[in-house]
């Protein structure tokens, strides 16, 4: 009879949460993502029609869930806190960045509300990113 000799499989417990071709996947996406962002925001076709409207404007509603979901997409990753709180900050001079350059684009105008907008949102994401962090990550 035929000796066969297995590797010992990791246990589950020992195996890196989330996989790390799940977190090129979510890099890879929120990199794409990010590359959309900045055409949506610089092409004169989506800017938003007439008046900016108020602080509540349908505008800076969607920059606060832009940036939200761009700041807590990474926590699909597995990052933790202080990683979180990097990538919040890096989305506000992001944002402000790009909206710096609508000064520049026909039919864009920079806004500090949206500036603030965004900066809210980072803030709502990164805070999220957090939570999710710690409940998606196993304990050790």
């Amino acid at each position: 009879m035929p000796v066969v000799i297995t590797r010992p499989t990791a246990r589950i417990a020992d195996r890196p949460f989330p996989p790390p071709w799940f977190r090129r996947l979510v890099w890879i996406g929120w990199a794409i993502g990010l590359g959309l962002l900045a055409w949506i925001t610089l092409e004169p076709r989506f800017a938003p029609p007439g008046g900016r409207g108020g602080a509540l404007a349908p505008d800076k509603l969607l920059h606060v869930l832009a940036y939200a979901l761009f700041a807590a997409f990474p926590a699909l990753a597995g990052i933790r806190w202080p990683r979180a709180l990097a990538i919040g900050a890096a989305l506000v001079v992001y944002g402000t960045l790009l909206e710096v350059a609508q000064r520049y684009v026909p039919g864009r105008r920079f806004g500090w509300d949206d500036v603030l907008a965004n900066v809210v949102g980072a803030l709502i994401g990164a805070a999220i990113a957090i939570a999710l962090g710690t409940i998606l990550r196993p304990r050790r």
